[in-house]
C-alpha cells in the first residue's frame, strides 16, 4: 500500500485507519478467493475426492461484499473525492469489487450445481432447466471479463461440470418425452400412443407428484430446445399420419382411450377400404386432418392449469412449425387435383370452396394454422387463376404433342375459310381488300429485294395455299383460348392470353429444331413450313384487335400479337430463301455436269449435254409439281420464274462463251435449247375439275427475265449467217448486248 499524505479534510490518524482497513480487506479477500478456488477444485477436479472445504460459500462472499460497501462509504465521507489519496483508494476498491463479483458468481454457480441433482431426483425439471439458464448467464459474465475477473482454470472446471449437468437434463427430458409419445407403424397402420403419466422408473416420487407432457415442453422451452423438439415431432406426425391420409383418405381415424393412455390409429390391418384414389377427396382429407388436430390439442398440447394457456402457446408454436410442410403436401396432393378442367366444373367449385374455408377456420382455432396464414383462402378465392394456369399447362402440352406428331398431312386454306385479315375487324374495307385478286395476301412476302423474296408491309388477305394440319390446329387452339379469356376475370384472362402467346412461341422454338433436317432436305416440307409461318403471320396481324374489346383492363389496351409478326416473317422467309439458294446451287451443279456445251457435233459430247439438260428439266418439273399446288400463286410464279431464269442464264452463258460453233453444232445446240421450251407448261395453272375446270396461262416473260434472250439465241442458231449479220446491223438482236452479238457471230463464222 502506498503511504498517503493528509489533506485539509482529513487527519493523519484517519488516513492511517483507512489504509489499515484496506490492507485488512485485501488480506481477507485473498483468503476468501483461495477458499472459493480450493473448494471448487475439491469438488470438480478429477481424482480429488476429499471435500475438506465448505459447501456453501455464498455467506462468506456476501460478508465480503458488505465490508466493501462500508469501506467505500468511509472513503467518500472521510476523504475529498477529488484528492489524489481518494482516487488511489477508490481504484483499489474497484479492483476489489470486480474480484468480489467474480467470487459471488462462482459461489452461486457452485451452489446451483450442488443442488441440481437433487432437483432432478425430485422431478423438478422446470426448476432444473431454469437453474441451468441462470448458470449459463453467470458463466457468460465470468467468460466476458468485463469488470469481473476469474481464474481460467477455475472457469474451465465450472463450464465442464455445467455441460455435464445440461446433457444429463436433456437426456432425462428426451427419455420422458419418448415415454410420453410412442409412434409405431405396423402392417401399414400408423399409431400414436400418448401416456398420461410419464415413466416412474427413476424414482418413486413420480407417483406422488406425477409429471405431465406439458411440464416436459416447459422444460424444453426454458432450455431453448423446444423448437427443435417440436420440429422433430411435426415431421414424425406428418410422415405417420398426414401423408397416409392424403394417400388414402378412405380409412377411419380412430381414438382408443384407457385409464393410463390414449391411442390414435390410422390405416387398415386387413388392407381393407377402397384403393388409393388418383384424386384425394378434400372432404375426407380435411375431416381427418381436423380430427388429428383435435387429438393433438386434447391429449398432447394440454396444460395442467384450467385456462390451458401454456398448452395453447405450445400448440400455436407447433402450428407455425408444421403448417408450411403440411400445406406443401395438401396443395399438390389434394387441392391442386380439384382444380376444374372446364367451365362446368368451375361453376360447381363453390362446394369445395366452402369445405376448404371451413377447414382453414377450424384449424386456425385449434392453433394448427397460424392466424396470419391465408394459403387455403387465397387458393380457393383465386381458383379461376389456377384453372387458367392448369388449362395453360394442358394446352401447351397438347400443342407440343401436336407439333412433335409425325403428321405430314396438309390442308388448303383460303381467305374465305379463315378468321384473320381486315375483314375480321369489320367494315367494307376489309371485304374489298379480300376480294381484290390483284393484291394477294401473301404479297407481303413479295419479291422486291436483292433475292426477290423480301416482305412488303401491305396486304392482309390470305391467298389460297396449303399448310400443315398441325399449324391449322394450333391456330384454332389459340382462337378457342382467347374466346375463353373474353369473359374471364382479370387474372385468369391474363393467364389465357399468355397461353395463346406461348402456343405461338412454342411453334417458333420447337418446329425449326425438331424438323430441321426435313425442312432443309425435303422441298415440300420446306415450302409447307414457309406457308405455315405466313399463315400464322396473317392471323397475328389482327388477332389482338379482334379480341381487345372483350378483354378486361389492361389487356384491352396492351393485349396484342403483332410484336410476334417480325419473328415469324423472318423465320418463314429465311427458310424459303435458303431453300431457293439450294435449288439454284443444284441447277448450277447439273449444268456444270455437262462440262460445257462445246463439241456437241460428236455423239459422246452431245449425249452428255443432252442428259444434263433433260436432268435439269426433270428437276424443275418435279419442283413445279410440288410447289404449284402448295404455294400461293404469286409466290409460286415468281419462285418458278427465278429458277427457270437461273437455268436459262447459265445455259445461255455457256453457249455465248463458245469460241467456235460449227454448222453441225448449230443444229445440235438448237435442239438442246428447244428442250427448255417445256418451261412454259410450268406457268399454266389449272383450277377445278371436269366442266368447271379453268386453265390460266401466266405470262412467262413477266417472271422469267431471260426468256426473250433465250428465244433470241435460238433464233440466231437457226438463221443463216447473212441474215444474222443483217439483223445485227439493223439492231434487231437487242436482247443480246453488242459484245454478245459480236461474240456469237464470230463463233458462227
Amino acid at each position: 500500500m502506498p503511504s498517503l499524505a493528509p489533506t485539509n479534510h482529513s487527519t493523519e490518524g484517519e488516513l492511517l485507519g483507512l489504509n489499515e482497513s484496506v490492507s485488512r480487506f485485501a488480506t481477507k479477500l485473498e483468503r476468501t478467493k483461495a477458499n472459493v478456488y480450493e473448494t471448487i477444485n475439491s469438488h470438480y477436479q478429477e481424482f480429488i475426492n476429499t471435500y475438506k472445504y465448505c459447501m456453501d460459500l455464498q455467506d462468506e462472499v456476501l460478508e465480503l461484499g458488505d465490508e466493501l460497501v462500508q469501506l467505500n462509504s468511509r472513503v467518500s465521507s472521510e476523504l475529498d473525492e477529488d484528492s489524489k489519496q481518494a482516487k488511489l483508494i477508490k481504484k483499489q476498491i474497484e479492483e476489489f469489487d470486480g474480484l468480489v463479483d467474480a467470487l459471488h458468481l462462482l459461489a452461486k454457480v457452485h451452489r446451483q450445481l450442488q443442488d441440481f441433482d437433487g432437483l432432478i431426483e425430485m422431478g423438478e425439471f422446470i426448476t432444473a432447466a431454469g437453474s441451468l439458464s441462470e448458470m449459463s448467464s453467470m458463466i457468460e459474465q465470468l467468460s466476458n471479463g468485463s469488470g469481473v475477473t476469474c481464474d481460467p482454470a477455475i472457469l474451465k472446471l465450472i463450464k465442464e461440470h455445467y455441460i455435464k449437468k445440461k446433457s444429463s437434463l436433456k437426456f432425462r427430458l428426451d427419455e420422458l418425452y419418448n415415454s410420453a409419445l410412442l409412434f409405431t407403424n405396423k402392417n401399414r397402420v400408423s399409431e400414436l400412443m400418448v401416456n398420461f403419466r410419464l415413466s416412474a422408473a427413476h424414482t418413486a416420487k413420480y407417483y406422488e407428484n406425477p409429471l405431465s407432457l406439458n411440464d416436459v415442453f416447459t422444460a424444453f422451452s426454458v432450455m431453448n430446445t423446444l423448437h427443435t423438439k417440436l420440429k422433430i415431432m411435426a415431421k414424425t406426425i406428418i410422415d405417420r399420419f398426414v401423408q397416409p391420409i392424403l394417400e388414402n383418405p378412405n380409412h377411419e381415424l380412430t381414438v382408443q382411450k384407457s385409464k393410463f393412455h390414449v391411442t390414435l390409429r390410422y390405416g387398415s390391418i386387413a388392407g381393407g377400404g377402397k384403393s388409393r384414389e388418383a384424386s384425394a377427396d378434400p372432404t375426407k382429407v380435411f375431416q381427418r386432418l381436423v380430427m388429428l388436430g383435435e387429438f393433438l390439442k386434447k391429449y398432447i398440447f394440454v396444460s395442467d392449469s384450467d385456462d390451458n394457456e401454456d398448452g395453447s402457446m405450445y400448440m400455436q408454436l407447433f402450428g407455425k412449425i408444421w403448417w408450411q410442410d403440411v400445406w406443401d403436401l395438401v396443395l399438390p396432393r389434394c387441392l391442386a387435383l380439384t382444380i376444374p378442367g372446364d367451365r362446368d366444373q368451375l361453376a360447381a367449385y363453390d362446394g369445395i370452396t366452402e369445405i376448404a374455408l371451413a377447414f382453414e377456420k377450424k384449424m386456425t382455432e385449434l392453433g394448427l394454422i397460424p392466424e396470419d396464414s391465408c394459403f387455403i383462402s387465397s387458393f380457393v378465392k383465386n381458383i379461376y387463376v389456377h384453372y387458367a394456369k392448369k388449362k395453360r399447362s394442358e394446352l401447351l402440352a397438347t400443342a407440343r404433342e401436336i407439333l412433335l406428331n409425325e403428321d405430314y398431312n396438309t390442308v388448303e386454306v383460303t381467305q374465305g375459310t379463315e378468321r384473320g385479315g381486315i375483314a375480321a375487324l369489320g367494315g367494307g374495307k376489309g371485304k374489298q381488300q379480300s376480294a381484290n385478286p390483284s393484291k394477294p395476301g401473301l404479297e407481303q412476302t413479295g419479291f422486291n429485294g436483292k433475292e426477290g423474296l423480301e416482305a412488303g408491309d401491305e396486304g392482309f388477305a390470305l391467298p389460297t395455299c396449303h399448310i400443315s394440319v398441325q399449324t391449322q390446329t394450333l391456330v384454332e387452339m389459340v382462337y378457342m383460348t382467347l374466346a375463353e379469356a373474353e369473359n374471364a376475370p382479370k387474372a385468369g384472362a391474363i393467364e389465357l392470353y399468355l397461353c395463346a402467346r406461348d402456343i405461338f412461341n412454342l411453334f417458333r422454338a420447337l418446329v425449326p429444331i425438331h424438323n430441321a433436317d426435313a425442312i432443309e432436305n425435303i422441298p415440300l416440307r420446306s415450302l409447307i413450313f414457309y406457308n405455315d409461318c405466313a399463315y400464322i403471320t396473317h392471323h397475328l396481324l389482327t388477332l389482338g384487335y379482334q379480341h381487345k374489346h372483350f378483354f378486361p383492363s389492361p389487356l384491352d389496351q396492351t393485349g396484342t400479337f403483332i410484336d410476334l409478326v417480325p419473328y415469324f416473317r423472318n423465320l418463314g422467309e429465311g427458310c424459303f430463301k435458303n431453300h431457293m439458294k439450294r435449288q439454284k446451287l443444284q441447277i448450277q451443279q447439273i449444268i456444270r455436269d455437262a462440262s460445257g456445251f462445246g463439241g456437241t457435233a460428236e455423239d459422246d459430247r452431245f449425249d452428255m449435254v443432252e442428259r444434263a439438260v433433260k436432268r435439269l428439266i426433270y428437276h424443275l418439273n418435279q419442283w413445279s409439281k410440288i410447289a404449284k399446288p402448295t404455294l400461293p400463286t404469286l409466290i409460286y410464279s415468281k419462285s418458278m420464274g427465278l429458277l427457270v431464269d437461273a437455268s436459262l442464264s447459265e445455259i445461255i452463258q455457256e453457249v455465248l462463251s463458245l469460241a467456235s460453233i460449227s454448222r453441225d453444232e448449230t443444229h445440235q445446240l438448237k435442239y438442246i435449247l428447244q428442250l427448255l421450251s417445256k418451261s412454259e407448261s410450268w406457268f399454266v395453272l389449272e383450277k377445278g375439275r371436269g366442266k368447271s375446270k379453268l386453265v390460266e396461262k401466266l405470262p412467262i416473260r413477266k417472271y422469267v427475265n431471260s426468256w426473250d434472250k433465250y428465244e433470241t439465241v435460238i433464233h440466231v442458231l437457226e438463221s443463216d449467217l447473212p441474215d444474222i449479220q443483217s439483223e445485227h446491223e439493223r439492231g434487231l438482236l437487242k436482247e443480246l448486248s453488242l459484245d454478245e452479238q459480236k461474240s456469237l457471230i464470230h463463233a458462227l463464222n
